[in-house]
């Protein structure tokens, strides 16, 4: 249930924030022809949309996990944001291809759904380093793994 709801909000939320930022960006300089405006009917910004209210979800499900297993909810907010934010801040410093491996080895691989645009290497976000559905992938493994321990962790403690 919680996955489902979180997919929920996290979906109105991308679509209304995708809504108020199209013309905000627009008013402060970012129009057309540099920078075409996105549509919610383009397959690549639907995906986005799609894809990062699944990571949103994924992610809440991952700290659901953790904290069933850890039976405390400060140390798995904590270690759901420490495997999001530091990797992004240490990708964005860290030279060569290890924001890449970092990417494909934390949560903050799922950052790639918000991307429209291909992969590259050219631009200082780590997470354009990898494409969506990898960084997706990255999410659900992290999840599907962590919900598998919740509920083995459950079936041999509180059974």
């Amino acid at each position: 249930m919680l996955g489902l709801s979180s997919y929920a909000v996290s979906l109105v939320a991308v679509v209304a924030a995708l809504l108020w930022a199209v013309p905000t960006m627009r008013e402060n300089g970012f129009a057309p022809p540099a920078f075409p405006t996105p549509s919610l009917v383009d397959g690549a910004v639907l995906r986005a949309l799609l894809l990062t209210a699944a990571f949103m979800a994924l992610v809440s499900l991952f700290a659901l996990a953790v904290g069933m297993l850890l039976r405390r909810s400060a140390p798995a907010i904590t270690l759901t944001v420490v495997l999001v934010l530091p990797p992004l801040i240490l990708g964005m410093i860290l030279p060569g291809t290890t924001p890449r491996w970092l990417m494909y080895t934390t949560l903050a691989g799922g950052m790639a759904t918000q991307r429209a645009k291909p992969p590259t290497v050219t631009l200082a976000e780590p997470w354009s380093m990898i494409g969506p559905w990898a960084g997706i992938g990255v999410v659900t493994v992290y999840a599907a793994a962590a919900l598998a321990l919740a509920w083995w962790r459950l079936r041999r403690t509180d059974a």
